[in-house]
């Protein structure tokens, strides 16, 4: 397991005082199976209520709402994650696929369908070579 400190700091000046809008900040890392957050702090200056909530895709947003004037905005974000992910991960190739391109079986080709067949037949040939 690896254990990480992020911190990121942004710092906006403006030219004269300006009254800040609600700005949504979307700084906080995203759990997952192989990352989990252990903790995470967003300082603003100047100072700010935040609210948070999830979007659509669940990801937590905080909104930031500020009521005075300021000539400058500083964002910061520290967090601390574990990561659990392997160095690298080893997935189990079935010999026929090891050398591309390879042919699927009857079975494999009726799960898969129209995706079998090639949006643009002729192909790019950058995309070929790649391939």
């Amino acid at each position: 397991m690896v254990d990480l400190c992020i911190r990121h700091q942004t710092t906006y000046r403006y030219r004269q005082p300006v009254n800040l809008g609600p700005h949504r900040l979307k700084m906080r890392p995203r759990e997952s199976r192989d990352l989990r957050l252990l903790s995470n702090t967003i300082t603003l200056s100047p100072d700010a209520s935040v609210t948070w909530a999830c979007d659509v895709a669940g990801n937590a947003v905080a909104t930031a709402t500020f009521g005075a004037l300021t000539d400058r905005l500083v964002v910061e974000r520290v967090s601390r994650v574990e990561l659990s992910a392997e160095a690298y991960p080893t997935f189990a190739i079935a010999a026929g696929a090891i050398a591309f391109p390879f042919q699927y079986t009857d079975d494999e080709r009726t799960d898969l369908g129209a995706l079998t067949i090639p949006q643009y037949p002729e192909g790019e040939p950058s995309l070929r070579a790649w391939a």
